[in-house]
């Protein structure tokens, strides 16, 4: 952990110098690091409640450490404990492929399809590393891509995405 935040703060030192090429590289890669600094800290906050037998999966140790409200942080506990029922969406997560809030989505549609369905499904798969961030569904409209993506996982991953 001490390599990783020496390396920010090195990047942090030399971003107001830095070419406008080296900022868009800079932003290319702050996401799939964000994404991966989420799934450390969820599962830390979750390993450290089960040792520690706090009984709320962790979510109040989130909450307490990094800010997020109560139900961000159950949200999150929650997206993490079932993603370790869909392997290849917590790889993408692992490997900064897919973002935490589209591996929540992922988890989402899970409990209404299953997450063998979601996990099976190639083309949920590729969506979830190629789409922008879901935000609540209300803010992208009726007619959104993550609402496109739940209903297709809710109609049983067979239907195509248009």
């Amino acid at each position: 952990m001490e390599q990783a935040l020496e390396c920010i703060s090195e990047a942090l030192d030399g971003v107001d110098e830095a070419s406008t090429a080296d900022l868009r590289g800079t932003l290319s890669a702050a996401k799939p690091l964000g994404s991966r600094v989420e799934l450390l800290e969820t599962k830390a906050a979750s390993l450290v409640a089960r040792r520690e037998r706090h009984g709320d999966s962790g979510a109040g140790l989130l909450n307490q450490l990094s800010g997020l409200s109560r139900a961000g942080a159950a949200r999150k506990v929650r997206t993490d404990a079932q993603l370790a029922q869909m392997p290849a969406a917590s790889t993408g997560v692992a490997a900064g492929e897919i973002s935490f809030a589209n591996a929540s989505k992922l988890a989402q549609a899970a409990r209404s399809a299953g997450h063998q369905a979601v996990q099976e499904s190639s083309e949920l798969m590729r969506l979830a590393k190629t789409l922008p961030d879901c935000l609540p569904m209300g803010r992208w409209g009726r007619d959104g891509p993550c609402r496109r993506l739940s209903e297709k996982v809710t109609a049983g991953c067979d239907t195509a995405y248009s």
